[in-house]
Parts: structure tokens; sequence; C-alpha cells
């Protein structure tokens, strides 16, 4: 009987980060319906432009710190020094990526809107650690709820109220600063919820926040390889095509967001259940954790594949109209969702080893191999040449995820930082 009430219990935690997830996804994709029906294809495909260039940057600076934490079992670094690396961290990221629109000129009102929105939530998703650190993981799936509902009531005010849409975008900020409090509460209950495992441990001197960034610095840089592998087809399809390919391409691959959400809501759960079980009973049963979810996500990404081969074309339609209708970049973009649901479980396995170094190897080879293929295929193909390189990035980035795990896989447990690298 025990056993069925941990079950339901883990299974409800997992629940409500999936249903929050699920909100904020839901909400992200409707502001997108909403922009799309409230402008051109072009307008549609600046905002898609915004948010993929923009989004580099903040994964960059921003150093998966909530991973590093969380994996952080021996407590290197204080609670104090995770939050100043993050704010100095965001500020940076703003600049630059304000600073690299403006050089490129694609500087626009839509894009700084969608960087200070950005810069908010990573500000916000720091103070998330401790909760997810001491297993209350149901705190991530009601911050992401609210931040969805409350953006997207905002959005869809303003433009009910006649505002253009980059000023409708502007009052949706207010989401990401309600988000942000509810976070800030959250980060304050976790103080007391465990002892063992406290966000900050009595008499411990906070160090320069430096050798944190130093220890985080290969996941930071393997989230800004992944997301810019992610932005490349983008970039070339606004180049060497037009915006309004850009807004298609976007449109499409925004359509896989349910299988995001289901898989990101099982990596959030996991991740601190592994990172402990690792510690305390050795790599076996974490091991096998990881086997059985690789089997459910490959099975997850087959029934992706085949819902979206059969009705992918009549979704398109019905949600955004006649034209975003293109049936191999679907497929293509489908299957490099599959790719990935999968390698995510590899990736969640190397956070718990913190053998972050091999992340930003697995990170270069799928942005090599994105860029490359973006460019060869994308002045050619347009949209279908763009999906081509989000499916081969996942591929890259997968296989080389499978050799770092085989090559840990016999290294002791504890050595899997980033400064032991493989």
């Amino acid at each position: 009987m025990r056993a069925l009430v941990d079950r339901a219990r883990s299974w409800g935690s997992v629940g409500v980060v999936a249903g929050g997830t699920a909100v904020y996804s839901i909400a992200q994709w409707l502001i997108l319906v909403l922009f799309a029906r409230a402008t051109s294809q072009a307008g549609l495909g600046e905002y898609a432009y915004a948010l993929s260039v923009s989004a580099p940057f903040f994964i960059l600076f921003g150093l998966s710190l909530r991973q590093v934490y969380v994996s952080d079992v021996r407590r290197e670094s204080v609670w104090r020094e995770y939050l100043s690396l993050r704010v100095v961290a965001s500020a940076v990221a703003l600049v630059a990526a304000c600073g690299f629109a403006l050089m490129s000129g694609t500087a626009s009102g839509i894009y700084v809107t969608v960087t200070l929105i950005k810069a908010t939530d990573l500000v916000a998703d720091i103070y998330l650690a401790p909760a997810q650190a001491v297993g209350r993981v149901r705190a991530l799936g009601v911050y992401q709820a609210i931040n969805g509902a409350a953006s997207l009531a905002l959005f869809a005010l303003g433009l009910a109220l006649g505002l253009v849409p980059v000023q409708a975008l502007a009052i949706s900020l207010g989401g990401s600063l309600l988000a942000g409090l509810y976070a800030l509460s959250a980060e304050r209950a976790a103080r007391v919820v465990s002892p063992g495992r406290s966000p900050v441990r009595r008499g411990q001197v906070a160090r320069p926040v430096w050798r944190l960034a130093m220890v985080a610095a290969p996941l930071g840089l393997a989230g800004f390889l992944n997301s810019a592998a992610q932005a490349a087809p983008r970039y070339v399809l606004e180049r060497e095509v037009d915006l309004a390919s850009v807004g298609v391409f976007s449109a499409m691959a925004y359509l896989l967001v349910a299988g995001n959400m289901l898989v990101g809501a099982v990596v959030q759960y996991e991740l601190p259940r592994m990172v402990a079980s690792n510690h305390e009973a050795g790599r076996g049963p974490t091991r096998a954790r990881i086997r059985i979810l690789t089997v459910q996500m490959a099975a997850l990404g087959c029934v992706a594949v085949g819902f979206l081969w059969w009705s992918g074309e009549y979704l398109m339609t019905v949600i955004y109209g006649p034209g975003y209708d293109q049936r191999v970049s679907l497929i293509l973009l489908a299957l490099s969702w599959a790719v990935g649901a999968v390698s995510w479980i590899w990736d969640l396995a190397l956070v718990v080893e913190r053998a972050f170094v091999v992340q930003m190897f697995a990170a270069c080879a799928g942005a090599a191999v994105s860029v490359v293929i973006s460019l060869w295929a994308v002045p050619s193909s347009g949209v279908v040449g763009a999906a081509a390189a989000v499916l081969g990035a996942s591929l890259a980035v997968a296989g080389v995820r499978l050799v770092g795990l085989v090559l840990i896989s016999t290294r002791p447990v504890g050595e899997g930082d980033a400064r032991n690298p493989v």
C-alpha cells in the first residue's frame, strides 16, 4: 500500500509539473497564434526571429545554474553565490543580446521586449532551485502556470484594447513579474522544509562567484550551443529566404510543445531523486531508471511521429490557416523531437554525474551539424532544409551524449563534476 501511495505522489508531482508546463507552453503558443492573427506572416516571423536569436544569449549566461545547484549534493557553493551570479549574468545577457541586434541591424521594439521578458524569467528561475533540490518540484509547475496564464491574459487584454502586438507583448511582461514573486516565496519556503538539503549550509562562507561560474561554464556553453543549433536554421531562413518562411517554420516547430512539456516534467521530477539515489546507493538504481525512461521516451517519440504523419497537415491548416501545411518539414521536425526526447534522458544522466564537459561536446557537435546543413540546404530547400538541419543536430547531440555515458560508466561516483571531466 505504501508503495502505491508513493507512486501516486510521484505521478502527482509529475502531473503538476507537466500541467504547469502545459499551461505555460499552451499560453506561449496561443500568444503566437494571436500574434499571427493580428499581423502578417512577416510580422510573425519578426517575433519568432526575436525569440530564437535572443534565446542563445540568455541560455549561455544563465549557465544552467538551477541544474548545477540541484546536482551539487556536497554544497560546494552557497545559495548567495548562485543568486549573485544569476543576477549579474542576466544583466550581461540582456546587454549582449541587444548589442547583437544593433550590430546586425535587426533591433526592433519586438526584439527589445522579448529580451526584457527573458531577462526577468532568468532571474526568477534561480529562485526555484532550492525548492527543486529539496524535492518540492510542484513549485516549478505552479510557477510555469502563473507565468503562462498571466502573460497570455495580459497580451490578450492588450490586443482587446486596440494595442498593436508589440505593445500588448510589453504588457505581458507583468506575467513574468507576477511569477517571479511566486518563485521568491518558493525559495523562502524551501529554506526550512528539509534541514538535510537546506539552501545554505551553516558556517559556509561564500566564495567569489567566478569560481562557480567556472564550474557551470561548460553547461552554460552547452545550452548556448544547443539553442544556437535551433536558431541557425531560422537565421539562415531570414537571410536567404524571407521572414515569412521563418514564421511558417516556427509555427510547425511549436506544434511539438505538448511532447516537450511531458518530457520536461519527467526530467525536472527525476533530477533531484536521481541525484540523491546516485549519491547514497550508487549508480545501479540510476542506470536502471535511465534505461526505463529511455524506452518510454522512444515509444512516445514513435507515437508522436505517427500522429503527425497522419494528421499533421490538417492540424496546421486548422490552427494557423492555409500556407502552414508542409508535410515533409513537419515529419522531419517530428523525427527530430523523437530523437531529442530520448537524448534528453541521457542528458539527465549526465547532469546527475555532473559531466558538464561531455554535454558541452555534444552541444558543439549539434551546433556544427546544424550550421553546416542550414548553410547547405536552406538556400535551396527553404523550410524543408531548415527542418533537416534540426534533425541532423538532434542526431549529433544524441550520439555524443550516448558515447559520453558509455565512457563514464566505469568512473567512480563523485568524479563527475566539471573539474574532473571525462
